[in-house]
């Protein structure tokens, strides 16, 4: 069977520790998602609104397909425990966990792995992350995080690969992007010992 990846990208990654995958995801996975979160948004404001925390102006004034923006904003004023909810919600949901398991993906992280491709990944952390947009009174979008290694601890002495993707908007300068250390993933996790400084906040 012909590797999904080539030479060249396998080297690439285990000399960088990373590896960009264009167009990983079709249009319809990715638009079934961008559905379910807009109507998960829309339905919680709907419930704040049928409590009176919103105004009927200022909902009919949310643009359908577009919820994200507005709808975070709006819940951050007016019911910010909602955000979290629609977090956890959405990270378990069909629609995500079909992009988690996408098959492109799965072929690839194999081929990196060094696994036969007839063995099952073990999937752990999925998770999807949004956060308020910057105003005028909140420079920062709600938290930056520093430079940090990512460690895994869940099952002892494997290998991990961590995917990032955006799924809602392009991934711009203005609204955030990750950064990567390249080579960092030389460094053993088991021997960089890292220290929480609370003082420091996010």
């Amino acid at each position: 069977m012909t590797d999904i990846l080539s030479t060249d990208d396998k080297n690439f990654f285990a000399e960088n520790g990373y590896l960009i995958i264009n167009n990983a995801f079709s249009e319809d996975d990715l638009q079934a998602f961008k559905d379910t979160l807009n109507g998960l948004i829309r339905h919680n404001l709907l419930k704040a609104a049928g409590k009176k925390l919103i105004s009927n102006l200022e909902l009919a004034n949310f643009e359908y397909g577009n919820e994200l923006d507005q709808g975070i904003t709006t819940l951050d004023r007016i019911k910010p425990e909602a955000i979290s909810l629609i977090q956890r919600t959405i990270a378990r949901s069909a629609e995500f966990l079909r992009l988690c398991s996408n098959p492109l993906i799965t072929k690839m992280l194999k081929s990196l792995l060094d696994m036969p491709q007839n063995l099952p990944l073990y999937l752990t952390s999925n998770g999807v992350v949004f956060t308020s947009p910057a105003t005028e009174t909140r420079k920062l979008a709600s938290f930056d995080i520093d430079w940090h290694l990512d460690t895994f601890f869940t099952v002892p002495k494997s290998r991990f690969i961590q995917l990032w993707a955006p799924l809602y908007h392009d991934a711009t300068n203005e609204i955030g992007t990750l950064m990567i250390c390249p080579g960092s993933n030389r460094v053993d996790p088991y021997q960089r010992k890292q220290k929480f400084n609370p003082d420091l906040g996010y």
